[in-house]
């Protein structure tokens, strides 16, 4: 998406959502004053039954990009309160708490939920006064312009090693829905879960209602905690086509202490680019042989352990190869020329951007995927030791190898 500060890129935006909104016959002003109460296609029939189905559904998707446009264009002023919206365990709509599961621990996940906000997109914690008066709020908002029905599903550590969710949030399309961004504040969400959406695309059937989808504004993302670990096949939980090497997929809840993180000043080096001298490693790779002699061989936590020999080489800058969390397991086969297994080394297939990769972190491979929240504050810690010790550190980020894949 363009941020909302970046005014020239957001009103070629702007113009171009007018523009599909022109065609589509749909009368801009008129679509942002409906602000929250946004119709589902189905409403669009029923208020023209001369409009075909996929008719009905383009002006509906245009009337919703413009509201999307708008609100973060600033046309839609924020709401000071929280209204309550509906939570479910299945398809039908309750105003309790969301259906709990059999399995031990389900109980007090959360409280009764907000409507949310549209933006920031990705998990926040709120910090208005109406969350305070409350306890602590985790706002999720999501972008989707195809989605017809979202659920929001929460596992524990073993329930993401089955694939199986612990329980469903089913967000409501007209409350929880900003234009084309989906949200919803969760009260006193306990912090050792893992979230994913379950979408429903409209038009035929996709499958893609079969699995849960990823955070792309994930912080921090679990599925398996040892490198290379195959994922349980279960007849219950993911589809046999996702395989073994597909464990799911999802993101931890962040940290509500996580913007407490002591930086102690730390900013960016600065150093000249003419004056780095710049050592290219593998976080894994660099201390993973037992020659490094480390405590954490491997990880993040390894490599600060190796820095003062980075630095007594005349080092000052590390460009880390990809550390956005990824599959190792995406292309993971015999090799028919020496029969071993071949794996994704190297990381060039990201999996989140927002990310670290998680196996890389001595916290979740000591002590499994319930530490997967504080991946992040590991690797904000191995940055902060670099530059304690002079050395920049450069992430090699490449946008076009991406793992999400397609319904298939």
């Amino acid at each position: 998406g363009i941020p909302p500060g970046n005014t020239t890129n957001m009103q070629e935006l702007l113009a171009r959502w007018t523009n599909r909104t022109q065609r589509a016959g749909i009368d801009r002003e008129a679509a942002v004053s409906k602000r929250l109460h946004l119709h589902p296609p189905k409403r669009c029939l029923s208020r023209s039954r001369s409009l075909s189905k996929a008719e009905a559904r383009a002006s509906d998707k245009a009337e919703r990009a413009n509201a999307t446009a708008a609100h973060f264009a600033g046309d839609l002023a924020s709401s000071p309160s929280l209204p309550r919206t509906k939570s479910s365990g299945d398809v039908s709509w309750g105003s309790s708490v969301s259906k709990r599961s059999e399995q031990p621990g389900s109980d007090g996940l959360f409280e009764p939920p907000f409507v949310g906000q549209p933006r920031p997109l990705g998990p926040s914690w709120l910090a208005t006064r109406a969350a305070a008066a409350v306890g602590k709020v985790l706002n999720l908002a999501i972008f989707s312009d195809e989605a017809e029905e979202v659920h929001v599903c929460l596992f524990q550590s073993e329930d993401l090693e089955r694939g199986t969710p612990l329980a469903e949030l089913v967000l409501d399309p007209e409350a929880n829905r900003t234009g084309d961004i989906w949200h919803v504040a969760i009260p006193l969400l306990r912090e050792d879960l893992f979230y994913a959406f379950r979408v429903t695309k409209g038009g035929e059937e996709s499958g893609e209602d079969e699995y849960m989808l990823l955070d792309p504004y994930a912080r921090a993302i679990g599925s398996r905690h040892r490198w290379g670990q195959l994922a349980r096949q279960s007849s219950e939980g993911l589809p046999r086509s996702f395989g073994p090497c597909w464990a799911q997929h999802a993101a931890a809840v962040p940290r509500s202490s996580a913007s407490s993180f002591d930086w102690e000043g730390d900013r960016p080096l600065g150093i000249p680019m003419s004056e780095l001298v710049i050592y290219e490693l593998h976080v894994r790779g660099f201390t993973a042989h037992e020659s490094s002699k480390v405590k954490h061989p491997g990880t993040y936590a390894g490599l600060v352990e190796k820095l003062d020999y980075i630095s007594d080489l005349g080092i000052n800058a590390i460009e880390l190869m990809p550390v956005h969390e990824f599959n190792e397991l995406e292309y993971y086969e015999i090799k028919p020329a020496n029969g071993v297994y071949r794996y994704n080394v190297w990381g060039y297939s990201t999996v989140g951007f927002f990310a670290p990769m998680s196996r890389y972190a001595s916290c979740v491979l000591s002590e499994g995927l319930d530490k997967t929240a504080d991946v992040v504050n590991e690797f904000k810690q191995m940055v902060k030791e670099c530059h304690k010790r002079g050395i920049e550190v450069i992430l090699d980020v490449v946008f076009n190898h991406t793992a999400e894949g397609n319904e298939q």
